[in-house]
């Protein structure tokens, strides 16, 4: 879209036909660019959203609480040595 469009009118002999293709043109090319903005927006924000639930659900731990008991029952029945369950 970096290409200069001279204005248009029916005086100058445009169509209906041309008037549609140019609005189809500009329709396409700013359509892309909005759907990769809005992408990127969407992906922050998920982000965003996924940082407070974490924050909310391991209150300043490496893991939620819920976790610890799973943790244990796996350690337990585990035949591994030196792991332990910490926070």
């Amino acid at each position: 879209m970096n290409k200069r469009v001279p204005p248009i009118g029916k005086a100058d002999g445009t169509t209906f036909e041309i008037l549609a293709e140019r609005v189809k043109d500009v329709h396409n090319a700013t359509s892309s660019v909005a759907k990769g903005a809005v992408n990127q927006l969407l992906t922050i924000r998920n982000w965003a959203i996924g940082c407070y639930i974490v924050e909310y659900e391991q209150e300043g731990c490496d893991r939620a609480k819920y976790g610890l008991v799973y943790c244990k029952i796996w350690l337990t029945n585990s035949p591994s040595r030196g792991l332990t369950v910490s926070c």
